[in-house]
């Protein structure tokens, strides 16, 4: 039975809650009782209750001065407000400090209470399911000894462990199988590893990383022809060290290729994260791990022009080679008589031709960077719109993909051309219809509002609007509103389900599926990744 602890001043009001209703029958028992804050904060020190039932006015310390103090000490114990008619506005800032639910008390309804308890019964039970979850899942991660595995692997890099004797002794006593005729190392890391690890708060990592390397470990159980041993690195990157390999050299580069494809489809679907894997060339003793690991990672940056689950084979890797400079004066110019074109440009055909050239001579990532970044010193880029745009300069310094970065400046393009509409001669109408949007991105919004407030008909103020901003009034409105949304979550001005009808959104549900197809995570992950990064 869940256990119940009454906190009311007055002790008739308390004799009736404990009198009047077949807890029992319910499910509940009365734990026991309190007659302010205080002494019921001393009770649940003692003997910590499921529920609490609070009285909102009391004498020394009041129910939402209690509520505050519970969650902060007794995060588990679910609290439901007691109020009178005259206090609904306390109960409903118990609402938003926490509280379970609220019951009126003149009189108590039984069916308005047992509702009430059902619903902090199910908070309460999934509270349970979660810590235990947690619990679980750290046992797991001790009885599989990844740590020993990392510690194990560190000593391997930092020369503790050289000899091929005590490197095999000592990973025979951890359970680590590494007597085999040949080895090849997979360097693994997470792509976009800084924002993959800004989605998790600290207390979480572990249970991510556990959760990634058991769906790692799965797949190659599954998939592999040879054997395996998996280390850990660090939060985000391990290394999947394959042993005692039968097949031919093509035969097996296939078999990884083919194990990555899938692994890549696991973890996208589970985790929503994209593997960067360097495979290394053969080496015959274990002896080698930590230098064939060293050159592995020298590889990582290989990566930088594939946009698929593909591996990079050390033994098969090209050099890098520049871009002509004709190539790239013909791709600025094409790029510049885009930006000068009166109409909404459309960037398509530069793209690919851009993509092209690059992937065909695959110059050096930071020159690759940093032409991508000059583009924005074009003189059509200042000449378009009369003055220097307000926005940072495009930072690409630690981007680790060409496509993500062309897409990049392409979308700045974009914005800067937005951002200044107004500059672009748009009719007076469409001024004004831009400025209305931006000035009541939190009330209602929809053409046939907008296009009176300028004085054209709908069909045709949507007609003009797409002809010359580019975008549907529909899906501008929905960008304002979801940049809006990111600027309050990077500042924290609101909570989450308040931000929502500050953007223009009643339904924080529908708002949460909305900003996750505009950017791809939750308002959560995306507020958590903008969090100030803490130096370590």
């Amino acid at each position: 039975m869940k256990t119940i602890l009454i906190v009311d001043d007055e002790q008739l009001a308390r004799q009736h809650m404990r009198t009047q209703f077949p807890w029992a029958d319910w499910g509940y028992t009365i734990l026991d009782e309190a007659e302010n804050g205080i002494e019921a904060l001393e009770l649940c020190r003692s003997v910590e209750p499921d529920i609490a039932l609070l009285d909102i006015t009391m004498p020394l310390m009041d129910g939402v001065e209690l509520l505050h103090l519970l969650k902060q000490e007794f995060p588990r114990i679910r609290c439901i407000m007691l109020t009178a008619h005259r206090d609904f506005s306390f109960a409903q800032e118990a609402i938003r400090s926490g509280a379970d639910g609220y019951i009126l008390k003149s009189p108590i309804a039984a069916d308005e209470l047992r509702s009430a308890l059902s619903k902090a019964c199910e908070e309460l039970d999934k509270t349970i399911r979660l810590t235990t979850t947690e619990q679980s899942y750290k046992s797991l991660v001790l009885n599989y000894q990844y740590p020993l595995r990392q510690k194990f692997f560190e000593d391997i890099q930092s020369s503790l462990l050289a000899q091929p004797e005590e490197i095999i002794a000592r990973g025979k006593s951890l359970g680590i199988e590494l007597v085999a005729p040949s080895y090849m190392v997979l360097e693994c890391s997470v792509d976009e590893l800084v924002l993959f690890e800004q989605r998790y708060p600290p207390k979480d990592r572990s249970l991510v990383e556990f959760s990634m390397l058991e769906i790692v470990r799965e797949c190659a159980e599954a998939d592999f022809p040879c054997g395996f041993e998996l280390f850990p690195v660090s939060f985000g990157r391990f290394v999947l060290l394959l042993t005692g390999q039968q097949s031919t050299d093509r035969l097996l580069k296939e078999n990884i290729v083919l194990f990555i494809r899938k692994l890549s489809n696991s973890l996208a679907q589970y985790l929503k994260l994209r593997l960067l894997i360097t495979v290394s060339r053969p080496f015959s003793s274990i002896a080698s791990l930590g230098s064939v690991y060293k050159e592995a990672i020298k590889y990582r940056i290989h990566h930088f022009y594939s946009d698929a689950a593909e591996p990079v084979f050390t033994d098969q890797a090209l050099p890098f080679h520049a871009v002509p400079d004709k190539i790239l004066l013909k791709l600025e110019e094409r790029l510049e008589a885009l930006i000068l074109t009166q109409e909404e440009p459309v960037y398509e055909d530069w793209s690919s031709m851009t993509r092209h050239e690059f992937l065909l001579y695959k110059p050096e990532p930071q020159a690759a960077l940093h032409w991508l970044e000059s583009l924005e010193q074009l003189p059509a880029a200042g000449n378009a719109w009369h003055e220097p745009h307000p926005l940072k300069p495009l930072n690409l310094k630690y981007e680790t993909s060409f496509l993500r970065a062309l897409d990049a400046v392409i979308a700045r393009f974009i914005d800067m051309r937005r951002q200044r509409l107004p500059s672009l001669q748009l009719r007076h109408e469409l001024s004004a219809a831009i400025q209305y949007i931006k000035t009541h991105l939190s009330d209602e919004l929809n053409a046939e509002t907008i296009a009176f407030k300028v004085q054209l008909s709908p069909s045709y103020l949507g007609q003009l609007f797409k002809k010359e901003v580019g975008v549907s009034i529909v899906d501008y409105i929905l960008e304002q509103r979801m940049e809006m949304a990111k600027h309050f979550l990077q500042t924290g001005q609101y909570r989450n389900y308040e931000l929502a009808s500050k953007v223009g959104f009643r339904s924080y549900s529908y708002f949460c599926t909305l900003f996750k197809k505009y950017t791809g995570i939750t308002p959560n992950e995306y507020k958590h990744a903008h969090q100030p990064m803490v130096e370590r």
